[in-house]
């Protein structure tokens, strides 16, 4: 919902937390389905700590089941061509929700199966072995980071980063992840990054102001908490949970595994759309670019020759961003496109930009 209300939706909160109609909506031409996920957050509940994912097999499961329940209360919107987007940590639940969707859809009774036709990944975390590395030069490139921290920041990924890796430590590679730049649990004005650029928790867009676009200044859970807005939204006394610390514990082991063997199924299978903020600092261009150079399916080659494109809006007037594409040998796009202007909430900063990628480089496409 955090998506729904701040980004993409029809309308956002106000500080006065009254209903604010957005001019520009993904839900414009299509239906958006908003689902709280993992178990544990947002409005989805549990008495059953053993019931919250610890991994993205779990995840993708649990998210196939609730979209298999969907089109069984509205089976008149079955026949539409479904699409999974997300953005974030996201970029692991996407893939792992349309492969299981992809899986289920073999073994499905005739008319039950979903009509997946591609996926969105906007500054997503589907390789974190290969995105959570780079940041000294980035840093430094952008003037967020000098000599001396540049060489911090290479020597908390290599060798702590990628040792940890490599002895199958997860929880250790993490650890140092987090104390260099997440803070999620080593605390964001504790980390390296904020205590040498001063920007505090904002590695979401490096052209805003230190601490901005903070994932807990929002009004949407005041409007949530309205009595008014329960009753209409049938939640009864469940209060919405914007974070949920324990079902980040249940997954901590899972922060730093990447979804690659999904993402390479879905290329050779379906449209998929990657894109970037051109000013997110934690998932950004460069991280995301490495790994999508890794990714081992059948448009590779193909897509490591392609040029890139500038990209325009639908009125030819703004240069919205530079795009590439390729082709699997099964005739399903590729497509990776870097936004201007914009950081990690893409279609926060930018959306009549991310709208009209949305619009070329996947619904259309």
């Amino acid at each position: 919902l955090l998506g729904f209300y701040d980004e993409l939706g029809p309308f956002g909160i106000d500080s006065d937390l009254k209903i604010k109609p957005r001019a520009v909506s993904w839900a414009q031409d299509a239906h958006v389905i908003a689902i709280d996920n993992p178990l544990g957050v947002g409005y989805s509940h549990t008495n059953s700590k053993a019931r919250m994912a610890t991994n993205q097999t779990t995840v993708g499961n649990d998210l196939c089941e609730a979209i298999s329940q969907f089109f069984l209360l509205f089976p008149k919107l079955r026949a539409n061509r479904f699409y999974v987007t997300g953005e974030s940590y996201a970029g692991k639940y996407v893939p792992a929700a349309a492969y299981a969707i992809h899986m289920r859809n073999k073994v499905a009774p005739k008319g039950e199966s979903i009509n997946l036709r591609g996926i969105a990944i906007g500054d997503g975390a589907f390789d974190p072995p290969t995105q959570f590395t780079g940041f000294g030069e980035l840093l430094f490139n952008v003037g967020l980071a000098d000599t001396r921290a540049k060489k911090v920041y290479e020597e908390y990924y290599d060798p702590r980063f990628l040792q940890a890796l490599a002895h199958f430590d997860n929880i250790g590679a993490f650890k140092s992840f987090d104390e260099m730049i997440n803070g999620d649990y080593y605390g964001t004005s504790k980390t390296f990054y904020s205590n040498t650029s001063g920007m505090g928790s904002n590695y979401f867009n490096f052209a805003e102001e230190p601490g901005a676009a903070s994932l807990t200044k929002r009004t949407f859970p005041s409007w949530l908490a309205l009595p008014a807005t329960a009753e209409a939204l049938h939640v009864g006394s469940i209060p919405y949970a914007v974070f949920n610390q324990t079902v980040e514990d249940q997954l901590l082991s899972d922060w730093v595994v990447g979804v690659v063997p999904y993402v390479e199924t879905l290329l050779e299978n379906y449209d998929v759309l990657i894109y970037s903020g051109q000013y997110d600092v934690i998932l950004g261009p460069p991280g995301t670019e490495r790994a999508i150079d890794k990714l081992k399916w059948s448009g590779a080659k193909a897509y490591a020759v392609q040029p890139t494109v500038q990209f325009y809006n639908a009125d030819k007037t703004d240069l919205a961003g530079y795009a590439r594409q390729a082709m699997s040998k099964k005739n399903t796009t590729f497509s990776y496109v870097m936004l201007r202007g914009c950081g990690h909430m893409v279609p926060t900063d930018q959306p009549v930009r991310a709208y009209a990628m949305l619009q070329k480089y996947l619904v259309l496409v």
